[in-house]
């Protein structure tokens, strides 16, 4: 464990139809990768009690340099997800330096 490197963890949940644009975004913000999964669940603001239509969520996560971390943030709290159902967090997180991140 000796020698990690201080990056950051984004995640996002949002809806299924969301992820081409948050992707795309991530890659032109400087992330040089991504994971989605789909995912349930249940918020605050959820007004579905059908189990089905939380299957159109989506987890995306990317591990980014504190810089990219900085403008993915800033594009979320954009004023064009002030209508979305959107979750989002930061996370610090250590990774080897031979990591490509």
């Amino acid at each position: 464990m000796k020698n990690l490197v201080p990056v950051y963890r984004v995640t996002v949940i949002t809806e299924s139809e969301m992820e081409p644009i948050i992707v795309d975004r991530f890659v032109k913000l400087g992330a040089k990768g991504y994971t989605c999964v789909g995912c349930r669940g249940r918020g605050e603001h959820e007004v579905f009690e059908d189990p089905l239509r939380a299957a159109g969520r989506v987890r995306i996560e990317a591990i980014v340099q504190p810089s990219v971390a900085e403008q993915i943030m800033d594009y979320l709290h954009g004023p064009q997800f002030a209508a979305r159902p959107l979750a989002v967090c930061l996370e610090n997180v250590l990774v080897s330096p031979h990591d490509r991140f």
